[in-house]
């Protein structure tokens, strides 16, 4: 992977990390906020499309690359993603056994119904999508050889994928059209790129496109907030919304400023993990403190609590070396993408 990929995947991801806090930051109360929820969306499919992506880049369809692969997301997906669910349930069990607070979640206290519902990922409820990686994990030689197979394979795959929005949003195959093409842009990375290098040269720092990009990413986010809840619209709309993302990365390959990519982007896996319970703590104390105050102002206040606090924290962390390979799954100092 050139270093120009490289960086711009980095940018992608640590954008995506942001949305993913926003979206969560939201209250369902708040419709108004509803245009926002839409454009945030483009996120977990994102994810989904870089996972793939970088899942075969560099994957043979041999035994000894599978289990490489297997051992390899043991350490990132399955430890963090335990490690996590426990810390999450001493949390909620603090707060609704010690501190007597209201929460959704039940946590049960017998060791058998404590372990289950760790196993389960409930405490840690944004995990279902590390959840659902760890089974593509397991089955995503099936997609590769097909693929490998022949090209014409991903137009079938994409045609079935009309199924694919009566499914469940936590269900892997939802998911479908994000993972084929992922998995057929790094298989084929050297056809996709005699393709799409001309679309960005051509692009490329073109500010009159740039806008007009982004005014179409605020168009689309307007008007489907606009309508009633429509599973098909809501996944065709992000179908739309990530290949605008990809035209405008050809645009601008720095969609965030440097600086902050590289202070980010080795806590963008800890962000994802610990940011719901930052997001709980912000809407249990400002929430109530700013109700009187413009919904705006309320939401960006939240926001940029949560940001700033597990920023801070992811930083603080990163001095426990141990701690923080632990909670990181031993990802690169340099970048944390969820793969």
């Amino acid at each position: 992977m050139n270093v120009k990929l490289s960086k711009t995947i980095t940018h992608v991801n640590t954008l995506m990390t942001l949305f993913i806090v926003a979206m969560h930051t939201t209250w369902p109360e708040e419709t108004r906020l509803r245009p926002l929820l839409v454009l945030t969306n483009m996120a977990v499919p994102t994810f989904f499309f870089l996972s793939a992506f970088l899942y075969f880049k560099d994957w043979t369809p041999t035994w000894q690359c599978y289990k490489n692969k297997l051992c390899s997301r043991f350490y990132s997906l399955l430890i963090p993603y335990i490690s996590y669910n426990v810390i999450f349930y001493l949390y909620y069990c603090v707060k609704i056994y010690l501190l007597h607070k209201t929460t959704a979640k039940v946590m049960p206290t017998d060791p058998v119904g404590a372990i289950i519902c760790i196993l389960s990922g409930i405490p840690d409820g944004v995990l279902w999508y590390v959840q659902d990686l760890m089974i593509f994990v397991v089955i995503a030689p099936l997609l590769g050889i097909l693929i490998r197979h022949s090209k014409r394979w991903l137009i079938p795959i994409l045609l079935g994928s009309v199924i694919c929005p009566s499914l469940s949003y936590f269900n892997l195959f939802y998911w479908t059209p994000w993972l084929a093409v992922g998995a057929y842009c790094a298989l084929y990375v050297q056809d996709v790129g005699k393709f799409v290098e001309p679309v960005r040269k051509r692009l490329s720092g073109n500010n009159l496109i740039g806008v007009v990009l982004l005014m179409s990413l605020v168009a689309v986010c307007m008007l489907v907030s606009m309508q009633e809840d429509n599973a098909v619209l809501d996944y065709l709309c992000r179908i739309v919304l990530t290949v605008l993302l990809a035209l405008f990365c050809c645009v601008w390959q720095k969609i965030l400023p440097s600086w902050f990519v590289v202070r980010v982007s080795p806590l963008c896996f800890f962000i994802y993990c610990s940011h719901p319970a930052f997001t709980d703590v912000a809407k249990a104390v400002i929430q109530p403190l700013m109700s009187e105050i413009p919904y705006q102002i309320t939401y960006s206040v939240m926001l940029m609590s949560v940001l700033i606090s597990v920023i801070i924290s992811g930083m603080l962390l990163q001095r426990i070396p141990w701690l923080w390979s632990l909670l990181s799954g031993f990802r690169s100092k340099k970048t944390s993408i969820v793969r």
